[in-house]
């Protein structure tokens, strides 16, 4: 299936579905308490079970994982609590009223779709790894040409322009939207001769040939090694410099204030 496809709309987790919460794996309706300072000044956490595991929430599926957020599951911002991802495709059940509007797009084959039946145990991995692409495969961000930084969320940078504005814009707003900076083909192989130099010549002036005219030459093995890590690094690795994409993303002042208003929402009694 197209990674690009994206699906937005309100939906259920379907019990027993593998969901990352608040930094841990748990499964639905089983979800973290948000962290809270003892007396001994220590971090804990707690897990419950929500009351309505049929509960609402407003999905997005960006080609690769469902971001779930209700009221108590990050908005209002002050909860305290994250908002949930869901890898598994057929983990969330789309409501009859979003199946039906018109502007959703319906992924017609499951299986076309890589490891959406995987266990907790298959998506633990490193975690800045994992969160850098869990959450959006391409991290997107907005802005304007004439800033100097970008925002992560759409309706963050509109308020950032009312701000800058005292609330007088012409809307619809206009951002544009911006990706990590490629690091281009070349990176592997600068970072794996990075690698092999600098380790070998560590290994040469502390354990090497004592004249320090004999220098160690990487094997093919350690050549393979080094290669592949790098393959890794470039892979995973979001360069917090960003390329405009060319896109434009378009905020109407109707779906602005939509979006700031659950803000208003009151923290619900979901535990």
């Amino acid at each position: 299936m197209d990674n690009s496809i994206r699906i937005k709309g309100q939906g259920r987790i379907k019990i027993g579905t593998a969901i990352f919460h608040n930094m841990s794996f748990q499964n639905w309706p089983h979800v973290i308490k948000p962290m809270c300072l003892s007396e001994h000044d220590k971090f804990f956490y707690e897990t419950l079970t929500v009351k309505d595991p049929d509960m609402i929430f407003d999905v997005e599926w960006n080609g690769t994982v469902w971001r779930c957020t209700a009221p108590g599951f990050g908005y209002p911002e002050d909860s305290g609590t994250d908002f949930i991802v869901v890898r598994p495709f057929d983990g969330v059940e789309l409501t009859e009223e979003s199946k039906k509007d018109n502007h959703f797009v319906v992924v017609p084959c499951i299986e076309d779709i890589p490891d959406v039946h995987a266990s907790i145990e298959d998506m633990h991995r490193p975690m800045f790894s994992l969160l850098n692409r869990m959450i959006d495969p391409t991290p997107k961000t907005y802005g304007l040409e004439e800033w100097d930084d970008t925002m992560s969320d759409p309706y963050e940078a509109v308020q950032r322009i009312l701000s800058d504005n005292n609330n007088a814009i012409e809307w619809p707003v206009e951002l544009q939207i911006y990706k990590p900076k490629d690091l281009g083909d070349d990176m592997v192989e600068i970072i794996t001769r990075s690698i092999l130099e600098d380790t070998l010549t560590y290994l040469d002036e502390n354990f090497g040939d004592i004249s320090g005219d004999l220098y160690s030459e990487p094997t093919d093995n350690m050549r393979e090694a080094a290669r592949a890590f790098s393959k890794i690094v470039v892979a995973e690795y979001v360069p917090m410099s960003c390329d405009f994409t060319g896109d434009i993303r378009v905020v109407t002042e109707e779906e602005y204030t939509k979006h700031t208003n659950k803000g208003d929402l009151k923290h619900e009694v979901i535990f």
